[in-house]
């Protein structure tokens, strides 16, 4: 992910939590994007994970999202999606909020993932 981005995306993330110490806290990742796909929000957790895949996949971490499940931006959206990053095991609910205007990506570590059902490999 390109460092402008980055940084912007760490702003918006502290001023979202400084109100709201559980997400501060929240160890699992939460990204939201908007209709097009720009990133709107995501945790400390979020950003590790977006910095871990585009280190992993040698392109921006949410071109690669978006190039390989463009569907995560559908505003119908409800979907599940697993990825290995770094030998890391995650698992992503993907939920449209339409009147709400974005597409929240909710994840956590799993212990055990089959390579059959990763996005990244």
């Amino acid at each position: 992910m390109e460092t402008s981005k980055m940084n912007k995306a760490s702003r918006l993330s502290k001023s979202n939590t400084a109100d709201n110490g559980i997400r501060v806290h929240n160890m699992n990742p939460v990204i939201k994007l908007t209709p097009e796909g720009i990133l709107l929000f995501a945790n400390s957790t979020g950003i590790d994970f977006l910095e871990m895949l585009a280190d992993q996949v040698k392109e921006p971490a949410l071109k690669y999202l978006l190039t390989n499940c463009p569907e995560i931006l559908d505003p119908h959206c409800s979907l599940d999606l697993c990825c290995k990053i770094h030998e890391m095991n995650y698992y992503f609910s993907v939920v449209a909020f339409k009147e709400a205007g974005y597409v929240g990506l909710y994840g956590y570590r799993l212990v055990h993932l089959h390579s059959r059902d990763s996005l990244v490999a």
